[in-house]
């Protein structure tokens, strides 16, 4: 779980609060033909890329939550059984990989973001066909 916070600070130029969206071609090369995710449904993705995470290209996005910029890294080869918590504490950042259905997703943010509504949110967003 290491190499998910690192990634933080390898791509810590997506960390910015934005009003910006990526365009449409941007996040479909960042997800790729393998997920489908309702865009409206999450809220304003500032950032979208594919990503050297744990030995794969998984997608890394940028959604704006409610404090700030919340990174999402997408893994669909790991598989938790319930949720691993991720810390940054001298960056003012937590999170935690969550099982959706059966792959998982890296939620991280600022401390005083609520991690519990964008994994709902995530939940009801995001579909896999792998």
């Amino acid at each position: 779980m290491a190499e998910v916070e690192a990634h933080w600070f390898e791509e810590s130029e997506s960390w910015v609060t934005s009003d910006v969206q990526v365009t449409p071609a941007m996040f479909a090369t960042a997800v790729g033909e393998h997920v489908e995710i309702d865009i409206g449904g999450l809220g304003l993705f500032s950032y979208a890329m594919s990503c050297f995470v744990r030995g794969e290209w998984v997608p890394h996005l940028v959604v704006q939550g409610e404090h700030g910029p919340v990174m999402l890294l997408l893994l669909p080869h790991e598989s938790v059984s319930e949720p691993v918590p991720l810390s940054l504490p001298e960056e003012g950042l937590s999170g935690v990989i969550v099982p959706l259905g059966e792959v998982s997703v890296a939620v991280m943010g600022e401390v005083d973001e609520s991690m519990e509504h964008i994994r709902d949110r995530l939940d009801a967003a995001v579909e896999w066909s792998i």
